[in-house]
């Protein structure tokens, strides 16, 4: 960087090397929560570590499932080839609770194609905590679907994987839910 003109008789250098010193340490990088700076020789490099702002990452474990609730399992921490005694209580993934779905009716659009009803009108009533009927409404008329959690909770075979999510489940008594890595959904009964 070259000085002003004025300053190359070297008059008043030296407060420009203090104006141009102060910038530089004003603007200096600093290590901060969740990174750090490596300076080398050649310049200095920003390391990101891992996790959210440098806390400990989320531990998924395994568990075996009891039994189906409404909202939530009741499971069994399988770790290597045992099983644990103590039982634990896992949230279901949000889609497949009855809190928050059983008697609400959900207004969807259709996508635009031929004969498409435009608007679709569904009403989820639960019977047992793996088994709902939607009540489906559109301008062609109404028909009940019957569904059922797939692939099924087998108590005693099924594995599931859960977590212990940074916000809560929303589900009383547990602070674990199933993230979901069977794909688990209502599908419409054979």
């Amino acid at each position: 960087m070259n000085p002003p003109d004025e300053l190359r008789d070297g008059s008043r250098a030296a407060g420009w090397l203090n104006k141009l010193l102060s910038f530089v340490k004003m603007t200096r990088l600093v290590e901060g929560v969740g990174y750090r700076l490596i300076q080398t020789t050649r310049g200095t490099a920003l390391e990101i570590q891992p996790g959210k702002g440098g806390s400990t990452p989320a531990t998924v474990s395994r568990y075996r499932v009891e039994s189906v609730q409404n909202d939530h399992l009741v499971c069994k921490k399988v770790e290597g080839a045992s099983v644990a005694t103590e039982t634990t209580l896992i949230a279901k993934p949000f889609n497949l609770r009855r809190t928050g779905w059983h008697g609400v009716t959900v207004a969807y659009t259709d996508e635009a194609y031929p004969d498409s009803p435009g608007s679709v009108s569904i009403t989820y009533e639960y019977q047992t905590a793996t088994y709902r009927i939607a009540r489906v409404v559109t301008s062609a008329g109404s028909t009940n679907e019957h569904q059922v959690i797939t692939p099924h909770y087998l108590a005693g075979i099924s594995i599931i994987k859960a977590t212990e999510p940074e916000n809560g489940t929303g589900v009383t008594d547990t602070t674990f839910e199933d993230v979901g890595d069977s794909a688990r959904a209502w599908a419409r009964t054979a």
